[in-house]
């Protein structure tokens, strides 16, 4: 029985995961010129799965007419108990360049790593290892900013460490220079997070990527080696190299691959 490319992804359960990455690994959607899709196969070896060859075919096209119409740029795989059923680049990544996507390319993921370090967090808490409760100096007794011994685990978490923002007033579109410019997160720490605080701890939220930049330094300094290593250690919450960890760095079209 022939089955349509949109019954093939609802009867899989594809639909809600293709929507779902397609969300996290869409770069410039915006960006109107137009790259040729690259095809990358599966490696040798690996089962076929569900669904049957014809509607591998069907699932492609369907994604492609997609990505066509809507202007996607970026990767989009699939797969389905362990099988890679499909994993297609579409678009630009860089347009000054014009380089294309491809499966090594690093997506600006931003903000999404804070997902994973609250998960980091948490399971540190859960093995004993992490008190909510305990402030920052804690965990980073060098630190220097006045929030060492009056803002909390718990503070931080939930953005309400009344840490001075260092991206006040800044336009993303523009870009940011100190996340863009190359330093390490201790020295971003000292330049930009080690100031004297806005506002009583606890009583007001406010966004703050200071936050979460110091639940890092916690994370690296219980696990005694960097925030994405320490991630790959527990079992569903691992922070691939390929991401970047935040803003892109200026580089040149041969680095936007190599790091």
């Amino acid at each position: 029985m022939a089955i349509a490319p949109g019954e093939v992804l609802r009867r899989s359960g594809l639909g809600a995961l293709l929507v779902t990455f397609a969300s996290l690994v869409g770069c410039d959607a915006s960006a109107r010129e137009e790259a040729p899709a690259r095809q990358e196969a599966a490696p040798r070896g690996e089962p076929a799965g569900d669904p049957a060859p014809a509607q591998q075919d069907a699932l492609a096209g369907f994604i492609d007419e997609y990505a066509r119409t809507h202007e996607f740029h970026g990767t989009i795989a699939v797969q389905q108990r362990g099988a890679l059923l499909h994993r297609r680049s579409y678009g630009l990544a860089n347009r000054p360049f014009a380089v294309p996507h491809g499966d090594d390319t690093k997506y600006k993921v931003a903000s999404i790593t804070k997902l994973f370090t609250a998960a980091l967090v948490l399971q540190l808490r859960d093995r004993g290892k992490l008190d909510l409760d305990a402030t920052i100096h804690t965990y980073l007794p060098s630190y220097a900013g006045e929030a060492a011994t009056k803002v909390t685990v718990h503070q931080l978490l939930n953005h309400t460490s009344g840490m001075q923002n260092a991206d006040e007033g800044a336009d993303p579109a523009k870009g940011v220079p100190h996340y863009q410019t190359p330093m390490s997160s201790d020295e971003l720490v000292r330049r930009f997070y080690s100031g004297p605080l806005a506002a009583e701890p606890g009583r007001k939220f406010d966004y703050n990527n200071a936050d979460y930049v110091l639940l890092g330094k916690i994370v690296e300094a219980i696990h005694q080696k960097p925030r994405d290593r320490s991630g790959c250690e527990r079992r569903g919450c691992c922070v691939r190299r390929r991401w970047s960890s935040g803003w892109p760095i200026r580089t040149s079209p041969a680095t936007i691959r190599s790091r």
